[in-house]
């Protein structure tokens, strides 16, 4: 198992390096130039060239990418060009309430899929099978941001049940500022369900054909204990 693991660890760094200069080549050589962007249209070529200068861009492209690794591993992400302030203290703002829509999403997640992929497995091939099948399957296949904009329309615009943005008052409690979660938290556990049951409905369907399984239910072991059984087996 160590050595597994040793192995995986060390095919992450080839994985990073080339997802690093794929991330850079596609910034680099997106079209339109960043100075000239951010002076505006009225600039002269001399301004250009000079915030060109100021930027780094003048510098060749391996030049560059070295610098913009160091500056990622060092934490130093420059500054926003909206609001001016540096972009590590715009996410260091954002992670709580980042981490905590995550945990909460792989919550329900979790939650919901092992109960549908349990009641898959043990209906298999039967019409809360199906159902289930299909409901994975438009989950997996329904984009997460196309899914927030259909609850942002129905919820919060038809309805105005639930705010279609923000995170509430800091100074509230959780169960005060959960209405801003809400919809957040469907639109990204859709998918992750969908996987989830999936993965138990398969891994299920595998344990319940084994002899084991077989002999406890020719033994008269009843079907919740079976099932009981077999959820501590695809953990």
């Amino acid at each position: 198992m160590q050595a597994f693991l040793a192995r995986r660890l060390l095919l992450l760094i080839p994985t990073l390096i080339l997802a690093s200069i794929l991330i850079f080549a596609i910034i680099a050589l997106a079209p339109g130039d960043p100075a000239r962007m951010m002076l505006g249209t009225q600039a002269t070529p001399e301004e250009v060239a000079l915030e060109r200068t100021r930027l780094g861009l003048d510098k060749p492209l391996p030049v560059r990418y070295a610098i913009w690794i160091k500056d990622v591993l060092s934490l130093n992400l420059g500054r926003s060009q909206s609001n001016n302030r540096p972009v590590a203290s715009l996410v260091g703002d954002a992670f709580p309430n980042t981490l905590r829509l995550a945990l909460l999403s792989l919550l329900v997640s979790v939650l919901l899929g092992f109960p549908l992929g349990i009641l898959a497995a043990v209906n298999a091939n039967r019409r809360i099978d199906a159902f289930v099948t299909a409901l994975s399957s438009l989950g997996l296949a329904v984009p997460n941001f196309w899914l927030a904009l259909l609850l942002i329309i129905f919820f919060s615009v038809q309805l105005q049940w639930l705010p279609a943005s923000g995170i509430g008052d800091a100074n509230t409690s959780f169960l005060a500022s959960l209405k801003y979660l809400i919809l957040p938290i469907i639109a990204i556990a859709v998918s992750n369900m969908a996987v989830f049951s999936r993965y138990v409905r398969s891994a299920m369907i595998d344990i319940l054909s084994a002899d084991y399984v077989r002999t406890a239910r020719a033994k008269g072991l009843a079907e919740r204990v079976v099932v009981g059984g077999m959820r501590s087996e695809t953990r």
